[in-house]
């Protein structure tokens, strides 16, 4: 199903049930699109709706000198440097992405964690962005993607739900294109004494279109 004939249905009908299910890929395929492909037809097989992969410019996102030597920051960027260099997948790569969902019919979702990645996930065509826990309240990017008249979804995960509420409200002064709301939790994996799916119904009281990003 699309996701914006999921929509329409969730204003239309209050008894509709369907669940949008979306397989995250992030970054698992470890830089390799031979390994994006497999994951992308085994989420297929699995009958998703969609498949959610990451875009990263880490030039927009750290200095110059920290990428030049992730040792001169704190001790995290000596790990996370390297792995996010290694995975990030080319453009080219992503036309054959965006090829292949076309041609099983899965609707294509990416995460920007930067400006100039959410502009390139626009050109690219993807169906909808979604917005990492992290950033829920990076109101630059979010407005950003608010004016690709795309939809959005956006993780709630270690906010709390006075943050989300404002956050919600932030949201509608930048335009009245959809967005969806996720119940999150940040620990990875998340226990399952954690989760709280009974706040799905608070949630859905804070903005009506919501749903789960399960991390367990």
């Amino acid at each position: 199903m699309k996701l914006t004939e999921h929509i329409n249905n969730i204003k239309t009908n209050e008894n509709y049930r369907y669940t949008y299910v979306i397989a995250e890929i992030g970054v698992n395929h470890n830089g390799s699109i031979d390994e994006a492909l497999r994951l992308i037809d085994a989420s297929h097989d699995a009958g998703v709706d969609a498949v959610k992969f990451q875009k990263r410019n880490l030039e927009s996102l750290y200095t110059k000198k920290i990428l030049d030597d992730p040792n001169s920051a704190e001790w995290a960027f000596e790990y996370l440097i390297p792995i996010l260099e290694e995975t990030e997948l080319s453009s080219e790569d992503y036309e054959v992405i965006k090829k292949r969902c076309d041609e099983l019919e899965l609707e294509l979702i990416i995460t920007p964690f930067d400006l100039e990645s959410a502009q390139f996930c626009f050109n690219l065509g993807v169906n909808a962005f979604k917005i990492g826990s992290a950033d829920m309240i990076n109101y630059e990017l979010i407005e950003k993607c608010f004016g690709y008249k795309l939809p959005l979804i956006i993780s709630t995960g270690m906010w709390t739900e006075q943050e989300i509420s404002q956050s919600v409200a932030k949201y509608k002064t930048f335009g009245d294109n959809d967005f969806f709301m996720l119940l999150a939790n940040s620990t990875y994996p998340t226990p399952y004494e954690s989760i709280n799916l009974e706040f799905l119904n608070r949630l859905k009281e804070i903005h009506h279109l919501c749903g789960y990003s399960g991390h367990e």
